[in-house]
């Protein structure tokens, strides 16, 4: 019997994480929300997968960030809402959890007295752990903080 022995040569890229696209679609803004829960409970989604990982915070200042989740699907979705008590925006980004290596931020406009909710996606995403980051510009007063939401899922 002959036997046939065949080698694949197959390149591996290694993701550049200044590559990594983000977008934001279905923003919806709330005049005179009551809490950030309630207009989170108001947004629709699609169907997601587990959660993954998620930011809660009802006296967001400045900023924030999720604990470590792992990504091995390229593609990260974060349904997002927020109540501002000031006018200011939030930027999102993943941060790598192992090199810090961060991805195309995202921003989201508040304005006093208003909630918004939105889908957050980023694409390329490198498999490994990864973080997301809220920040706050310019910040919030510790007497007057805004409240946000994000849960986090792949894909």
């Amino acid at each position: 019997m002959l036997a046939m022995a065949f080698s694949f040569n197959v390149s591996v890229l290694a993701a550049d994480t200044n590559f990594i696209y983000g977008e934001k679609s279905n923003t919806k803004v709330y005049d005179n929300p009551l809490t950030v829960d309630q207009i989170f409970t108001a947004f629709e989604m699609q169907p997601q997968r587990a959660c993954l990982a998620y930011i809660v915070n009802y006296s967001f200042t400045s900023a924030d960030m999720s604990s470590p989740f792992y990504i091995s699907t390229g593609r990260v979705r974060v349904n997002y809402a927020h109540t501002a008590t000031t006018n200011g925006t939030v930027t999102a980004k993943l941060v790598n959890y192992n090199n810090g290596a961060e991805s195309m931020p995202i921003t989201i406009s508040g304005t006093a007295g208003q909630g918004k909710t939105t889908t957050l996606n980023w694409y390329q995403v490198p498999t490994g752990d990864w973080r997301l980051r809220l920040d706050l510009r310019p910040t919030a007063p510790y007497s007057n903080p805004w409240s946000v939401r994000a849960d986090i899922y792949d894909g």
